[in-house]
């Protein structure tokens, strides 16, 4: 038997898996907590982090987002853990890594949690010297595992898309109501959307849509 949650596996159809779709946790994490329009005033709010030339496009921003969030209807599906920020990795004791809280699983497309985790997890620097090949080792594993074969140009175009919505969950966090708990420190929202919003700019993100 296919292990759940495999890539493109019949499971992931099935109430064996029952995880909502991607957009379907958006929707209602925008929806019910807010973040919509929470992630206009911590985009607003982080500016001293932002690339001065990417911050000009703020408008553009949202409109990216949903179109992140859009392309999981068209791409092929696994279980992803949609929240793999730095914070949430650890390494356990005989040197393994290991991830945890996984309140935001879904069924959606791997490119969320490779963008989401590789534009949080290095710093600038170290980004851009190793993202092209951690992005080929990615998915050369995954041909190796059984998954589709894919080529690298495809898969980055899927990277610089999916770092959209990875935004959306720390300029929501930052921007959240005065009177709203604290979710994260105010110094690793900033941090994290330094770097993300870094990787957008570096790689001019905003026009990966065009040719979808």
């Amino acid at each position: 038997m296919p292990l759940l949650g495999h890539h493109e596996s019949a499971e992931l159809g099935s109430t064996l898996v029952p995880f909502n779709d991607w957009e379907d946790y958006f929707a209602i994490t925008v929806e019910e907590a807010g973040f919509g329009d929470a992630c206009q005033r911590g985009f607003e709010e982080a500016e001293a982090v932002i690339p001065p030339a990417l911050f000009r496009r703020a408008r553009e921003i949202w409109p990216a987002t949903l179109k992140s969030v859009a392309r999981h209807r068209e791409l092929p599906r696994t279980l992803v853990h949609s929240d793999p920020h730095l914070k949430n990795w650890y390494v356990a004791a005989g040197g393994e890594m290991g991830l945890n809280d996984w309140q935001c699983a879904c069924k959606g497309n791997w490119g969320r949690d490779i963008s989401y985790a590789m534009t949080t997890s290095l710093t600038t620097e170290n980004r851009r010297a190793w993202e092209r090949d951690l992005l080929r080792f990615y998915i050369e594993s995954l041909a190796a595992a059984g998954g589709p074969k894919m080529g690298l140009d495809d898969a980055w175009t899927i990277y610089r898309q999916q770092m959209f919505s990875a935004l959306a969950w720390w300029t929501g966090t930052l921007g959240q109501p005065p009177d709203a708990p604290i979710m994260q420190p105010r110094e690793s929202s900033l941090e994290f959307i330094g770097r993300m919003t870094g990787a957008i700019d570096d790689l001019d993100a905003l026009e990966s849509f065009s040719a979808c």
